[in-house]
């Protein structure tokens, strides 16, 4: 790499003159980069653990063992039953925050 002559306020890079600034900017934006990274990283570790305690509790076991009658009423398989609890579960649950959303939406317009 050539040496610059230029004020301690520019550094030289493969691809010109970057001052001071933007490499501070640069190197700034790498460190976000890496911590939102790892950042990710400890979340998934989170949800893993959410997810394993969530999985143990009496409620879960109960959606399990609802799961296996279904499939033994229907004569099914398991994963035709936890796919048709799924599918009906999600869209419950859309049903209602679509109307939660529309019924706030709705008191705005009326300023209640």
């Amino acid at each position: 790499m050539i040496q610059s002559s230029q004020p301690n306020s520019f550094t030289q890079t493969s691809f010109g003159l970057k001052s001071e600034s933007e490499v501070s900017c640069a190197r700034l934006n790498q460190i976000f980069n890496t911590a939102l990274v790892n950042t990710r990283a400890e979340e998934q570790t989170e949800v893993t653990e959410e997810l394993y305690r969530l999985m143990e509790r009496p409620a879960f076991v109960s959606i399990l063992k609802a799961i296996q009658n279904l499939a033994t009423e229907q004569g099914s398989s398991e994963t035709d039953a936890a796919r048709d609890v799924i599918r009906t579960f999600r869209r419950i649950d859309r049903i209602w925050s679509e109307y939660l959303i529309q019924e706030g939406v709705e008191r705005l317009k009326s300023g209640h």
